[in-house]
């Protein structure tokens, strides 16, 4: 697996993530902020790839999650104390394929690769969606990149809609360039 991806704890339970810059994790919203809850900053954690731990100084939310599940804005962004310039990935905006892998932490961990296959679908706020019929992400996947099958660019985040009417059906958020920038510019 060339992409390095982490685990993120908080109480009662795990997500993955990856870092978009030296001291920034990008990673699902409902892994940092379960409706209905809050954690502090202290209930966190980042764990790398060979076990070490990075304590955050951030965590920060699109503001739509806020509240309720919205598949479309179901990201998050947490700053480490600590840089780890060798674990940025590669991403691409714009760029869907159909073959993909998803990398993440199945509950219990190690990391777990899942191949499968994607389509576009329409969101409701308008940008569009990764969505397959033929990957279930197992507890713990949710915040994990995903790749065109054998690349390690990430082209989207691992999520999943519980507002979906197929109940097998798994969402991928793509990476869009607003939503990104904003977290980045606003993570303190």
């Amino acid at each position: 697996m060339g992409v390095s991806v982490v685990r993120i704890s908080r109480p009662n339970g795990i997500g993955s993530g990856f870092f978009v810059d030296d001291d920034l994790v990008v990673t699902a919203g409902h892994v940092l902020l379960p409706t209905p809850g809050y954690f502090s900053i202290d209930d966190y954690g980042v764990v790398l790839p060979d076990g070490d731990s990075l304590e955050i100084v951030a965590v920060v939310c699109v503001p739509r999650w806020a509240g309720s599940f919205h598949p479309d804005s179901d990201i998050g962004i947490l700053r480490t104390k600590k840089r780890r310039p060798s674990l940025v990935v590669n991403w691409e905006l714009d760029r869907v394929e159909q073959d993909i892998d998803v990398f993440g932490y199945r509950f219990p961990p190690p990391a777990t690769e899942l191949d499968g296959t994607v389509i576009r679908v329409p969101s409701s706020a308008g940008h569009d969606m990764l969505a397959s019929s033929d990957i279930s992400f197992p507890g713990g996947v949710s915040g994990g990149p995903i790749c065109p099958l054998g690349e390690d660019t990430v082209i989207g985040i691992a999520t999943r809609s519980t507002a979906s009417p197929q109940p097998n059906i798994r969402i991928g958020l793509p990476l869009l360039t607003d939503t990104l920038e904003w977290l980045i510019d606003n993570c303190p």
